[in-house]
């Protein structure tokens, strides 16, 4: 794995709201996952066959509980759901999946053109809610921004990743069907887009951006 320097919350993340059965169970909540995440791994963004689950109960919310599934076989087996929900805590037997995480590694590519894999290079997560699931892609390094964290530009690096993780956002909405939503604005970034937003010229100093690197 190579050495990035990620931020402890999003510099940039991306929602659609897809339609669902009434109460979406686990299967079609890992058939958003798979049909999402292969448009991702097209895009050399992520691989995954392992997701954690947040477990929850209606009426009462999260119970304090994430498993991880792992059984080497694709999201959209059936096998798949099975084996998840054979993995629910026996303690909470109306217990279900509040929130699916993949568990992935990406490549990115520095300025000299080479690749490198990284851990949670793009993180996905789907959430199923009655009559919809929720999908959220969400990323935390510099990479994708023209500024890296200390605010410096880096454009070298930008223009090997950013358009394919914009090309990729731009294929799973045409995918899902669903208009793509901009995730809230945190200290390392705002997704404007499919892209992450630039600082206003005003707010630069000597051509500088704000250094985030206090926070990291």
């Amino acid at each position: 794995m190579s050495n990035l320097l990620r931020a402890p919350s999003e510099v940039g993340s991306w929602l659609w709201y897809v339609e669902a059965p009434e109460n979406p169970d686990i299967s079609d909540s890992l058939v958003v996952v798979a049909r999402v995440a292969s448009v991702l791994e097209k895009h050399d963004l992520l691989k995954s066959d392992v997701i954690e689950i947040c477990w929850s109960e209606y009426g009462k919310g999260k119970i304090g509980i994430w498993t991880k599934a792992a059984p080497g076989i694709p999201f959209a087996d059936p096998r798949y759901a099975t084996f998840v929900q054979q993995g629910r805590p026996s303690g909470f037997p109306k217990a279900h999946a509040a929130h699916i995480e993949t568990v992935s590694t990406g490549a990115w590519i520095d300025a000299s053109g080479k690749r490198h894999q990284e851990l949670q290079l793009v993180n996905l997560m789907v959430s199923p809610d009655p009559n919809e699931i929720q999908v959220e892609i969400s990323v935390h390094h510099d990479i994708w921004s023209w500024y890296n964290f200390s605010g410096h530009p880096h454009p070298e690096i930008y223009d090997q990743n950013a358009p394919r993780l914009a090309a990729a956002l731009e294929e799973v909405e045409t995918m899902l069907e669903a208009e793509t939503e901009n995730g809230e604005g945190t200290y390392f970034g705002t997704s404007e887009g499919f892209w992450i937003k630039r600082p206003d010229p005003e707010d630069l100093v000597d051509g500088l951006a704000m250094d985030a690197t206090d926070r990291l």
